[in-house]
């Protein structure tokens, strides 16, 4: 749940194109586990799942803009030949 949860994070920030937000839900990830680690006891492998699943939304979402752009030009070009 921890990896689906930070995930969707990821595509959410991924989708404001905003580097101050990204790095802020970063350290806000990194933060909350600190700050749960100093009150009691967690796990590290939580902080490195969130953190992964953050990464991989993010991917997701430079990774559907990079498909996109290909498929647009790639219309683009068969348009323009198909016009000529």
């Amino acid at each position: 749940m921890i990896f689906a949860i930070s995930t969707l994070l990821g595509v959410a920030t991924g989708l404001t194109r905003s580097l101050a937000s990204v790095t802020l839900v970063a350290v806000s990830i990194t933060a909350a586990f600190a700050l749960a680690a100093a009150t009691g006891p967690s796990s590290i492998i939580s902080l490195l799942l969130a953190l992964a699943g953050y990464n991989v939304g993010l991917m997701a979402i430079i990774g559907s803009l990079v498909v996109w752009l290909k498929l647009k030009s790639l219309m683009e070009r068969v348009q323009t030949t198909a016009n000529s």
